[in-house]
Formats: C-alpha cells, structure tokens, sequence
C-alpha cells in the first residue's frame, strides 16, 4: 500500500501545499465576467476548509484583468 500525505491543512486563507481541480471554477468565473449583459452568477458553496479563501484570492487577479470591481 502506498502512503501518502494528506494534502488538507485548514486554517483561514492560508495557502494550502496542492491546490488541484479548480481550473474549472476559475474558468467559470472568466465567463461569468466576460457577460455584457449579466445573465448567469456564480455562486460557491463548499465544506469548510477546502481552500475557498485561498480560490478567492487567486480569482482577484482575474476579476481585476477583466477592470471589475
């Protein structure tokens, strides 16, 4: 059996070691900011200590290279 590191260290907007599969949500983010008209949100709703703090902090620069505020 292979034994591996548990990749989950909570604590508030620190950045996790491995930050995997949010490619897809930052994706999303991109469309929804790319809308002329505002037609769809997005909204994320996950369990505690899964990084959303540090998401957010890394879809900022997205939302500023698109000048939203």
């Amino acid at each position: 059996m292979h034994l591996f590191e548990n990749p989950f260290r909570p604590g508030a907007g620190h950045a996790p070691p491995y930050l995997a599969g949010r490619t897809s949500e930052q994706d999303e983010v991109r469309k929804a900011l790319e809308q002329r008209i505002i037609l769809e949100n997005v909204v994320l709703a996950v369990l505690r200590g899964v990084a959303k703090t540090f998401l957010f902090e890394t879809l900022n620069p997205i939302a500023l290279s698109k000048k939203c505020r």
